[in-house]
C-alpha cells in the first residue's frame, strides 16, 4: 500500500517535471561534446532569420525608429 503512493508522488513529480528532466538531460549532452557549437549556429541562424522577418513585415515601424533615432545623434 505504500510503495503505492510513492509510486503515484513519483510519477506526479515526474510529469510535473518532464521538460526540466529532459532539458537538463540535453544540456548535460550537449555540455560535454563538441555538439554545443551546432547549438550556436543554429541559434544565431534562427535569430538572424527571425529578425530578417520581423524587418521586412514592419519595415515602416522600424523606418520611424531609425529615424528617431538619427535624429538624437
Amino acid at each position: 500500500m505504500a510503495d503505492n503512493k510513492y509510486d503515484n508522488d513519483f510519477l506526479r513529480f515526474f510529469s510535473k517535471n518532464f521538460g526540466a528532466i529532459v532539458g537538463a538531460i540535453i544540456g548535460i549532452i550537449i555540455a560535454f561534446t563538441a555538439f554545443y557549437k551546432f547549438v550556436i549556429y543554429i541559434a544565431i541562424i534562427v535569430l538572424c532569420s527571425w529578425c530578417g522577418y520581423y524587418l521586412q513585415k514592419n519595415k515602416l515601424k522600424v523606418k520611424e525608429i531609425l529615424k528617431r533615432l538619427v535624429e538624437r545623434m
